[in-house]
C-alpha cells in the first residue's frame, strides 16, 4: 500500500455566458488552474501542460496530471504516479444512461435508482480510464467490484484493480484513481478561480 498523498483540488466554475467550443475551452482552462493549484499544495513545479495526439496529458517535469470539468465544477490533480480525476455535478440521471453505464451485477450492487450511487460509479470508472490513458470507449471493460465505504469503491479495468477515492457533496461527486493506491486529501475551494489560463492546442 502506498504511503503517498494526492492533493485533489475541486472548485466551482464561474457563470459562463458562452456556448459550444468557446465554453469547453474556458472550462478546460479553469480545470488547468485546478491542476496548478494541486501542484502548489503538493510542492510540485510543473513545466508545460501538454497532451499527445490522443488528448492524453503528458507528464510535466516528472509529474502526472489530470484535469476534469463539468457544467458547474472543475477538478485537478498532480501525482508522481499515473493519476486520473473526474468530477460530475450532482443531478438526476436518466434511466437509459444508468442502464448503459452499469451492468446487471453493478445495478444489483448499487441502488440502481440512486443518482448519487450512479455518479459515484460513473466518476470512479472515468477516473480509472483516465489513469490508464483509455478513452470512454473502454467504459464497458470497467467494473465496480465493491463499494467499500462512503468514499471508496473497488474498480477493475483491463486487469487493473484500483481502490478509487471519492468526494461526495450536495454539489458534486468526484473520484481519483492512482497507480500506487495513494491516499487523497480533497482541497475544496469555495469560490471559482479568478482568471483562466490559455489552453495550448
Amino acid at each position: 500500500m502506498s504511503t503517498s498523498t494526492v492533493f485533489a483540488v475541486l472548485a466551482p466554475l464561474p457563470e459562463l455566458a458562452l456556448r459550444g467550443s468557446e465554453r469547453v475551452a474556458r472550462q478546460s482552462s479553469h480545470a488547468r488552474l485546478a491542476v496548478h493549484a494541486s501542484a502548489g499544495v503538493a510542492g510540485a513545479t510543473l513545466g508545460a501542460l501538454e497532451k499527445n495526439v490522443d488528448d492524453v496529458p503528458l507528464p510535466s517535469a516528472g509529474w502526472f496530471w489530470s484535469p476534469s470539468h463539468s457544467r458547474a465544477s472543475v477538478a485537478g490533480v498532480v501525482h508522481r504516479a499515473a493519476v486520473g480525476i473526474d468530477v460530475e455535478d450532482a443531478r438526476e440521471v436518466r434511466t437509459e444512461l444508468r442502464e448503459r453505464v452499469l451492468n446487471p451485477a453493478e445495478r444489483a450492487l448499487l441502488d440502481a435508482h440512486d443518482a448519487v450511487a450512479f455518479l459515484r460509479a460513473w466518476t470512479a470508472k472515468e477516473a480509472l480510464l483516465k489513469e490508464l490513458h483509455l478513452g470512454l470507449g473502454g467504459l464497458a471493460r470497467c467494473s465496480i467490484v465493491a463499494v467499500e465505504t462512503s468514499d471508496t469503491m473497488l474498480v477493475t479495468c483491463d486487469g487493473a484493480r484500483r481502490r478509487v477515492r471519492q468526494f461526495v457533496s450536495v454539489e458534486r461527486v468526484a473520484s481519483v484513481s492512482t497507480a500506487d493506491d495513494a491516499s487523497v486529501t480533497w482541497v475544496i475551494l469555495a469560490a471559482p478561480f479568478e482568471s483562466a489560463v490559455e489552453v495550448r492546442a
